[in-house]
Order: C-alpha cells, then sequence, then structure tokens
C-alpha cells in the first residue's frame, strides 16, 4: 500500500507497492511517507545486525509510528 521516498546515502528512489530496494551494509538511509494515506513496508537484515531489531523499534514507537500488533523486541 502507499509509496514512499526513500533516501540513500543522498540518492532519493520511490517506492510503490511490490517494489524494493537493497541498501548496502552500514549506508546512511531514511524513509519517507510523503503522502497522506498509509504507507507499509518490510525491512529485512541480512546478515542479521546484531541489535538492529530493537533499535528499529524504539526508534518507530518514539516518532509515532503506527507498528503491526506482532512487532515485539527480542
Amino acid at each position: 500500500e502507499g509509496e514512499l521516498e526513500i533516501e540513500v546515502e543522498g540518492a532519493i528512489s520511490r517506492l510503490n507497492q511490490h517494489q524494493g530496494l537493497e541498501i548496502p551494509p552500514s549506508a546512511a538511509h531514511q524513509v519517507f511517507n510523503r503522502s497522506t494515506n498509509e504507507a507499509h513496508f518490510l525491512a529485512v537484515a541480512y546478515p542479521a545486525a546484531k541489535g538492529i531489531e530493537n533499535f528499529v523499534l524504539r526508534q518507530a514507537r518514539e516518532s509515532g509510528v503506527k507498528l503491526s500488533p506482532n512487532a515485539r523486541e527480542i
């Protein structure tokens, strides 16, 4: 659903439903929803970055992002 803007090292990509983007390890990046519609996305870290899951959840909660009921710290 929705459309997202993802900035990776200063380059901006616009993603629509069912599109993806690979972000290199340690690349500076941010995600924006510039529309008034909800946007949903899935982030996969591989290989797993130690502690990244909890960091992302804390950042999302502090920003007021609506999380899935299944989101949990590990």
